[in-house]
């Protein structure tokens, strides 16, 4: 078995990262916009969370989203646009509970069994890892081998003695998602519960418990909320590279 371990530092950049360039130089050389994973919500390299209240169904939403990856098939209504092998990242759930879970969505949705093969898990379910820690285990894997990360959940991830509603270390944690995901040539998805009480009242980007920087550090922020019709949610998305969704 692999040992986990982490930097001292792993928010520390290296020199190369801070190279001042003109605008002359950046628009020769990126003339275009990065590879869209999924048209209109996340490119390679950028981070996304999806913000759901307590059963409403996250796990569910992330299967969901893992097999729009792996078939193409557009996920609420978002085409894929890199079809390509999805890392599920899980620490609530055993490996039971995952494969009923999966085997439910995949049923559900048509997916054949030779597809199986294109979601790999990684199972942390007792096992301890933060991010740090995660970034270390997986960040070797060739760059593009994933279109996507999912982590779920966000708040089993976060360093032992850092709060979720400590700005500062959420942009830290954040700024180390950006890097795992540029450095592996895919999106990172993060799931996220929202925080106690009504939410039908709060902007998009105050949904979601902790910092406020969970969601202004992103590059998509997506918002999942009951409708008033029992058995019905509100999807809504807020945008960085994109046009705003409607």
């Amino acid at each position: 078995m692999s040992k986990i371990v982490t930097d001292d530092n792993p928010l520390e950049p290296k020199s190369e990262m801070l190279k001042i360039v003109n605008l002359e130089f950046v628009e020769k050389n990126y003339p275009h916009e990065r590879q869209s994973i999924v048209d209109g919500l996340i490119r390679t390299g950028s981070v996304m969370n999806i913000i759901a209240a307590p059963k409403v169904g996250k796990s569910f939403i992330a299967s969901n989203l893992a097999m729009c990856l792996i078939t193409g098939s557009d996920f609420l209504g978002f085409p894929i646009a890199r079809q390509g092998r999805t890392l599920v990242v899980d620490n609530e759930l055993h490996l039971e509970t995952l494969s009923y879970r999966y085997r439910a969505t995949r049923t559900a949705m048509n997916v054949p069994e030779d597809q199986r093969h294109m979601i790999d898990m990684l199972s942390l379910r007792g096992v301890p890892c933060d991010i740090p820690m995660l970034h270390k285990h997986i960040g070797g894997t060739r760059p593009g081998h994933y279109s996507a990360i999912i982590l779920d959940a966000f708040y089993k991830l976060i360093p032992s003695g850092i709060s979720e509603n400590d700005n500062t270390a959420m942009g830290g944690i954040y700024t180390q998602l950006e890097r795992l995901a540029t450095e592996m040539d895919c999106a990172v998805v993060v799931i996220h519960h929202s925080s106690k009480g009504f939410q039908g009242d709060k902007s998009l980007s105050d949904v979601g418990a902790g910092a406020g920087t969970i969601s202004r550090s992103v590059d998509a922020h997506m918002v999942i909320r009951p409708h008033e019709t029992p058995g019905m949610c509100v999807c809504e998305a807020l945008v960085r590279s994109w046009k705003q969704p409607d």
